[in-house]
């Protein structure tokens, strides 16, 4: 009876371990040599793909044929299958990691374009967000909504998508726009609000439902009221990062904290966006970067930099050929003086504000 209890409790422990090693079994398929998209190592340990699918209705403007001004996005379901198309080629040519959002409505496209594709959990890091910096209540449940949305039993890294809460009137804001009631659709929760919807996501990590855990689009105060009373290190800071709209301050405050950022609009927003691919400063570093057998774009010039900088990317794309010039970065490298040259681009005479929230 004893030797029959003592082998009861080994296989205990033995599935225990398994449940608790899965996610780093998981990382580690998708971080192993054959994948297209090398990885970097967060804070906390856990490995990411340096690029990202960005799956929200920003990325698929042209498909839509819906040019904006957004929000409203005109046609929610053309973007909810955008994202599972997008994602369905991603997977087929290499990629692995998912850029989602719960304001977005992409994760149930996602994870059917997951199963189309055939491709099992551990070859795939999924990414998603909380809308806003919400109550704990809420942050808990959008975590668990997450999961079931995702038919998964862990997410890899879920980030607070902005300091800010919106009113709960608004929730149609992505595709209704601005309306009567939503005229100033976010307000701010103060600092314990978001220190509240901060210790939810901890409570995700601890009950290993998440596996990482980061903001979008906060300021360097608004991360430091959350390294305040932080017992997880934000691992990611999603922002806007590109030659010319870029922050020196935050960056030098998330590298001495330890936070990757995740650039969003890599290549650049609004008009600014627009003509950076055509300087001619790009030209000449693209062209020098060229060969007879490789031809280096101008924009696989602005993703290398950011990434020679030590951030992470997201490329929002629903064109086969951009993602596959998004994957191809790793084969060259930019010298100090071009890395320098591309740090001092500066628009002329053009206001580069960028959106305060990316979706």
């Amino acid at each position: 009876a004893v030797v029959a209890w003592i082998c009861i409790v080994m296989f205990r422990l033995w599935v225990y371990s398994c449940l608790v090693a899965f996610p780093q079994l998981a990382q580690a398929k998708i971080c192993d040599e054959s994948n297209r998209v090398p990885c970097m190592t967060l804070a906390g340990g856990v490995r990411m793909p340096i690029i990202s699918l960005g799956t929200g209705a920003s990325s698929f403007e042209h498909e839509c044929k819906d040019p904006g001004p957004h929000p409203p996005f005109k046609n929610m379901s053309c973007y909810k299958k955008q994202a599972m198309e997008a994602t369905k080629s991603w997977l087929r040519l290499g990629g692995s990691m998912m850029d989602m959002a719960q304001i977005d409505q992409n994760m149930v496209p996602v994870a059917q374009a997951m199963s189309t594709v055939g491709i099992g959990r551990e070859d795939v890091f999924f990414q998603t967000k909380c809308w806003g910096s919400p109550n704990f209540d809420a942050t808990a449940m959008c975590g668990f909504d997450s999961l079931q949305m995702l038919n998964t039993s862990y997410i890899d890294l879920l980030l607070l998508h902005t300091p800010f809460r919106l009113k709960p009137q608004c929730w149609d804001l992505l595709s209704a726009g601005v309306h009567h009631g939503c005229e100033s659709p976010f307000y701010d929760p103060g600092k314990e609000g978001r220190q509240e919807a901060w210790k939810a996501l901890e409570m995700l990590v601890q009950q290993k439902k998440v596996r990482a855990i980061g903001l979008s689009d906060f300021s360097a105060q608004q991360i430091l009221d959350i390294l305040e009373v932080a017992t997880v290190t934000p691992a990611v800071l999603q922002t806007h990062w590109a030659p010319g709209q870029h922050n020196s301050t935050l960056f030098t405050f998330c590298a001495k904290h330890n936070i990757t950022i995740q650039a969003w609009g890599a290549v650049g927003a609004g008009t600014w966006g627009k003509r950076l691919l055509s300087l001619p400063e790009l030209k000449r570093i693209a062209a020098s970067q060229s060969s007879p057998a490789r031809n280096i774009s101008t924009a696989q010039v602005v993703l290398r930099w950011s990434n020679q900088l030590g951030n992470a990317l997201i490329a929002g794309t629903g064109n086969v050929e951009h993602m596959n010039s998004d994957m191809d970065i790793f084969d060259f490298h930019l010298s100090d003086a071009d890395m320098k040259a591309i740090w001092a681009l500066q628009p002329k005479d053009e206001n580069t504000e960028s959106l305060h929230v990316h979706v």
